[in-house]
């Protein structure tokens, strides 16, 4: 599987990810400023999950019916440390077996809900 990170996904967890060999893009360092529209598209365009804080992205694909990535896991929580996100999709992806792909996954705090893209 491959990432992209948006700009607003902390980048200690986007460094988490890589340590763990996970091969993800953060757009704050490839496209700093990228807007949504372009980062969704992109990600289509290369098969990339979206990683994101932003939730936009489920507006862009089930509102506006733009075509959607192979997945966008949206991370809505009440977290402290920046390095929250990564440690909760690591435990969901390897240890509770959460498939990504074709879903639009949100993660809160003490929940997971998911819908399908296709």
């Amino acid at each position: 599987m491959k990432f992209l990170a948006d700009e607003n996904f902390p980048i200690t967890s986007v460094k988490i990810l890589r340590k763990f060999k996970w091969n993800v893009e953060y757009i704050g360092e490839t496209f700093k400023g990228g807007k949504d529209i372009f980062i969704l598209e992109k990600a289509v365009k290369e098969n990339l999950i979206i990683l994101t804080l932003d939730r936009d992205y489920g507006e862009l694909i089930f509102k506006f019916k733009f075509r959607p990535p192979p997945a966008v896991v949206y991370f809505r929580l009440d977290f402290v440390m920046p390095e929250d996100p990564a440690i909760l999709l690591i435990q969901k992806v390897n240890k509770e077996n959460l498939l990504l792909v074709p879903f639009f996954t949100v993660i809160e705090n003490h929940s997971t809900r998911q819908r399908k893209l296709f």
